[in-house]
């Protein structure tokens, strides 16, 4: 998945990839027809035929073409697939190979230029474009300055270089802070991430019985709003424990030592993983010179 920077101000954003690759096309077979024959042949292809494949539904179905019209059929692949009997009644018509535009637009820059192709919806996404005023950039800067210094302390120990802690925006108070406990032992997992994760679950244990004795949920995630600052990008382990702890905003550094290992970056992205039931936000680079 190739996954690329959003820059605001001095901070910059991994956006997923549908909102950075370039438009593809693929060939697409569609009906020469004249104007007066649209309505008959739409019923006959809803009725006969299942044409309008899942992948896609962003293509409208007709285009104008000089004095007649082009009438999306399916892609050239499925069309390769049909039965003879299935062809029959469309081959009486003007049959054109075009191509069409792949994926569905997501922002208006690819929409722009994908109707230039072929007519295409578009529908604004939920995804929530980060913003940052200059007085938020300082802040994050001298929360990973802080988290820097405590990855240099940590490898000074014996640890891994990292570092990491909890911070609520809302509040604007640091709720937890951890280093890298490894060792350097390869298969040791207590590494920054999983070690805040499990110290901040317990110093919320008591406020959580009082909370359920008050009827608040049991099952309330203690990370929820809340950011996390880590100096060296979390691996897959923990970018998992983060989704699973309900984290909203992850800041790091520098990515992981070892690139095929990091869980946030430009080659896999868990945080926006559509198969998860929660997705946070991931900044990277946050002032790397110091880092």
């Amino acid at each position: 998945m190739c996954i690329r920077d959003r820059y605001m101000g001095m901070i910059k954003q991994l956006l997923p990839s549908e909102f950075t690759r370039p438009l593809t096309l693929v060939p697409a077979k569609v009906l020469v027809i004249d104007k007066s024959k649209v309505a008959g042949l739409l019923d006959w292809l809803k009725r006969q035929l299942h044409l309008q494949e899942e992948n896609f539904r962003h293509l409208k179905r007709i285009r104008p073409a000089g004095t007649q019209l082009q009438l999306f059929l399916c892609s050239s692949e499925h069309f390769s697939s049909l039965g003879e009997t299935e062809k029959e009644e469309i081959i009486k018509h003007t049959i054109e190979e075009v191509q069409v535009p792949a994926y569905a637009p997501v922002t208006k820059e690819q929409y722009e230029e994908a109707k230039n192709i072929w007519p295409v919806t578009y529908r604004q996404t939920g995804f929530e474009f980060a913003t940052f005023s200059p007085d938020e950039v300082t802040a994050i800067e001298e929360l990973m300055t802080r988290v820097v210094e405590s990855a240099a302390a940590a490898r000074a120990s014996g640890n891994r270089g990292n570092a990491c802690l909890l911070f609520d925006p809302k509040s604007k108070k640091v709720l937890c802070e951890s280093k890298d406990g490894t060792k350097n032992e390869p298969t040791s997992i207590k590494h920054c991430v999983m070690n805040i994760l499990a110290d901040f679950a317990a110093s919320k244990k008591e406020e959580t019985k009082e909370k359920e004795e008050e009827g608040i949920r049991k099952d309330q995630y203690y990370c929820t709003s809340l950011d996390i600052y880590i100096a060296q990008e979390p691996c897959i382990m923990c970018a998992m424990a983060l989704v699973h702890s309900r984290i909203a905003r992850v800041f790091y550094s520098l990515p992981h030592v070892e690139l095929s290992c990091g869980g946030c970056n430009e080659t896999l992205q868990i945080n926006s993983l559509a198969s998860l039931n929660h997705h946070y936000l991931v900044f990277p680079g946050v002032i790397e010179s110091l880092a």
